[in-house]
């Protein structure tokens, strides 16, 4: 506290109070200043208070790593090991920190991603840990055959492991879908796969890409079967294609394996489809028949058996309410 031009100001130290304190007193009709100083010991503790301690940043940092992120569920497990807790802000601020030391800038140049892709191109031994199989960095003074617009930095990379790769060898039947809900830089991350007998999927791999999908389709087609190839194993030549019916992932798959597969429409895509067309139809009871329908056609686990059901589907309702059944 002080007094400067016949007007007194506070200033709150950021930090524990201490008892013993010095106060200045500048005089207003001279040059003079007079220092009042407190009888009370000091009771702070030495050191700064403002960071967090050494030790305990090593135990967030292990609570990180063990998959405990939240700020709040931290500060109860400190709380719980009494361990001295540090403040929500600070705990924010050096979990930031943390991150960015462990995974790196949130956002990196085209660069750093090169030199990324560079430094994990080599072959693991663990058949689990992941690799760049394939990537393409191209500059804005670069042209690509593959590219339509070449202007701008475009890049595609590929990403799998051993293990995955073992997995597309034997499958017969693929996913593939480009989903904005898992997106890095802002690209949409293409996720390709197969399913097995418990309907669970099982992915190939990651492809992501900074231009038209068709593209990097095409790219993580062409990889796998000269990776399969690169292993000695079985050649990539699958008998369907599942996906949501985009032209560009059809496209993509048609240029690489021709016309030798079947393309299926995902069944919860095409449901919501039929589930946004139905209300055309007036009937409550007729909409829910036509589901039923529908969901009894998607029991067909053959060609021939399906194309004979779609017939009788179709020979059923067009015999009830044909106009209906063109508009729907």
């Amino acid at each position: 506290m002080w007094a400067k031009r016949n007007r007194r100001n506070k200033v709150k130290l950021r930090a524990l109070q201490c008892p013993a304190s010095i106060y200045r007193l500048y005089h207003a009709d001279s040059d003079k200043v007079t220092v009042y100083q407190t009888e009370a010991a000091h009771e702070h503790h030495n050191g700064s208070t403002r960071s967090i301690d050494e030790n305990v940043k090593k135990v967030i940092e292990n609570l990180v790593n063990n998959g405990i992120k939240k700020p709040k569920l931290i500060l109860r497990a400190l709380q719980s090991r009494g361990i001295n807790v540090p403040t929500l802000a600070q705990l924010n601020n050096y979990l930031v920190h943390y991150r960015k030391k462990k995974f790196g800038a949130n956002k990196i140049s085209l660069g750093e991603l090169e030199q990324w892709c560079k430094d994990n191109q080599n072959i693991p031994l663990d058949e689990n840990e992941s690799f760049v199989i394939s990537y393409k960095i191209l500059y804005e003074d670069e042209d690509d055959e593959d590219a339509e617009d070449n202007d701008g930095n475009k890049f595609r990379i590929f990403i799998s492991s051993i293990r995955l790769i073992n997995m597309a060898s034997i499958s017969q039947h693929i996913h593939a879908d480009a989903t904005y809900k898992l997106v890095w830089q802002g690209f949409p991350v293409l996720v390709i796969g197969t399913t097995d007998f418990n309907k669970a999927f099982h992915p190939f791999g990651l492809a992501i890409c900074s231009y038209e999908k068709q593209k990097i389709l095409n790219l993580s087609s062409i990889v796998f079967k000269l990776v399969c190839k690169k292993f000695n194993k079985t050649s990539l030549e699958p008998t369907a294609l599942i996906s949501d019916g985009a032209d560009s992932i059809k496209n993509g798959f048609k240029n690489v394996f021709n016309n030798s597969y079947n393309q299926i429409m995902c069944w919860a895509h095409m449901k919501t489809k039929v589930e946004n067309r139905i209300c055309q139809v007036d009937d409550k009871n007729i909409r829910k028949e036509i589901i039923d329908d529908i969901e009894l056609l998607q029991l067909c686990n053959a060609t021939a058996a399906f194309e004979l059901a779609s017939t009788l589907f179709m020979k059923k309702w067009n015999m009830n309410m044909k106009q209906k059944t063109k508009q729907f």
